[in-house]
């Protein structure tokens, strides 16, 4: 690996991009883009692994309910080809493609753990009201774990449970990377106020597309906020 905190260093740069205010003119009915938004793919500056096929650049439309929530949807589209001006060109797109058919890990252990990264997170910008449920983090390493309690514990949501604060801190949350000539295993651990901790673990092929090909939950510590919204 680059370094001893290339896990826990790479999760902490794209939370820092990530911290965007929603600009209005996306909270309507018919959201519209001016070309000032965040642009995604800022993500691949730190995930220095994973590319996107030669010719695609990454896009989002945004998705917005009125009383409900948004949050944008990530595509990857021509360079020479205009965005998509509304939610539905996106619905129609996404019925016969996904934005993780173009991107392209480069063999490394690194490249599979990036490939996992943008899985879970990189659809975690401009989430508006409801959407915030989608708050699932990667955790990289024990004292990560140890901070989650205790902001838990003093940010006025629901008392974490005793035995499960114990079953936590006895999870192993270090990364866990294996590849053989055709697949590579990713084990992970996240965590959710909506469920708590869990360890997962997928399984790519080494190929491009790299098709998810298994995956499984290896072992979950509970934990609910409490709050209904």
């Amino acid at each position: 690996m680059n370094s001893p905190n290339y896990y826990s260093d790479l999760i902490s740069r794209i939370r820092e991009i990530q911290k965007v205010e929603i600009p209005g003119n996306l909270l309507s009915r018919q959201p519209v883009r001016t070309g000032a938004e965040f642009d995604p793919n800022g993500y691949f500056e730190i995930l220095t692994h994973l590319s996107l096929e030669t010719g695609y650049i990454l896009d989002f439309a945004y998705e917005y309910h009125e009383g409900l929530g948004g949050h944008p949807c990530l595509y990857a589209r021509p360079v020479n080809d205009a965005p998509f001006e509304s939610i539905s060109q996106h619905q129609v797109w996404e019925e016969n493609y996904s934005v993780f058919d173009y991107l392209i890990a480069d063999g490394s252990p690194e490249s599979f753990f990036e490939l996992v990264v943008f899985r879970e997170i990189a659809n975690q910008f401009y989430l508006y009201w409801h959407a915030s449920y989608n708050d699932l983090r990667i955790i990289t390493a024990k004292d990560e774990i140890e901070k989650v309690i205790s902001l838990l514990n003093k940010g006025g949501w629901e008392q974490s449970d005793p035995e499960q604060v114990q079953a936590a801190l006895k999870l192993n949350p270090n990364p866990e990377i294996e590849l053989t000539e055709t697949s590579a295993s990713v084990i992970y651990c996240t965590f959710t106020k909506w469920g708590g901790f869990t360890l997962h673990q997928e399984i790519f092929s080494r190929a491009h597309p790299h098709m998810l090909l298994c995956k499984d939950v290896l072992q979950t510590v509970t934990y609910n906020c409490g709050i209904v919204y």
